[in-house]
C-alpha cells in the first residue's frame, strides 16, 4: 500500500578513535526501507567498517561515515530500488553529529578541509546530493540512532534497546 511513499533511511554513525588498539575511528551503518504511512520497515544491510586514517575529530570521523555509507551503500540500493520497483523511494540519511550536517549543507569547512586528501571523502559531493535532493540530511539523537549499536560496545540495557530499535526480536 506505501510503495510510493517509501523512503530509504540511511543510519550512519561513528566513533572517534574508539579502540584501544589504534587511533582509527570505525564507521557503522544501517539502511532500511520504510513505508512512512504504515510504519513498516524492512531491513536491507548494515556494516561496520573501520576508517583508513585517523579522524582528529567526531565531526571528522562522521562526515567519513556519511560519505562512506551515502556513496558505497545507500546510493546504489536507490538505484536497485528505481529499478526493481519503479518507484523512487526518498534517501534520508540521518546523523547523530550536527556539525558534519553543517559541513553538508554549506558545502565546506575549514577544520575538515582535508578530508579529501586524508579520507578519500568530499564534502562536496555530499552537498551537491544535499543540494538537488538527491538526499535529505537529518540530525537524529543518539539515544535513538539505530547505526549507534555498529560502532561501540554497548552495556547491556542499551545493547537491548538497541536491538529492539531495529526490530530484531528473539523467539
Amino acid at each position: 500500500d506505501d510503495l510510493l511513499d517509501l523512503e530509504l533511511l540511511s543510519w550512519s554513525d561513528a566513533d572517534w578513535a574508539g579502540d584501544s588498539e589504534h587511533t582509527k575511528s570505525t564507521g557503522g551503518l544501517y539502511l532500511e526501507l520504510f513505508g512512512p504511512t504504515t510504519g513498516n520497515t524492512w531491513p536491507l544491510t548494515w556494516a561496520v567498517k573501520k576508517q583508513t586514517a585517523t579522524a582528529s575529530s567526531t565531526a571528522e570521523s562522521e562526515t567519513v561515515a556519511l560519505s562512506q555509507s551515502t556513496r558505497q551503500e545507500a546510493l546504489p540500493m536507490r538505484d536497485l530500488l528505481r529499478t526493481m520497483l519503479g518507484t523512487d523511494p526518498v534517501l534520508i540519511c540521518r546523523v547523530d553529529n550536527t556539525q558534519a550536517i553543517t559541513a553538508v549543507e554549506r558545502g565546506y569547512s575549514k577544520k575538515l578541509r582535508y578530508l579529501e586528501r586524508c579520507h578519500k571523502c568530499s564534502i562536496g559531493i555530499l552537498h551537491e546530493l544535499w543540494e538537488t535532493g538527491e538526499i535529505l540530511v537529518e540530525h537524529w539523537p543518539t539515544a535513538t540512532h539505530k547505526g549507534d549499536g555498529f560502532t561501540k560496545a554497548l552495556v547491556p540495557a542499551k545493547f537491548l534497546e538497541a536491538r529492539r530499535l531495529m526490530g530484531i526480536r528473539l523467539k
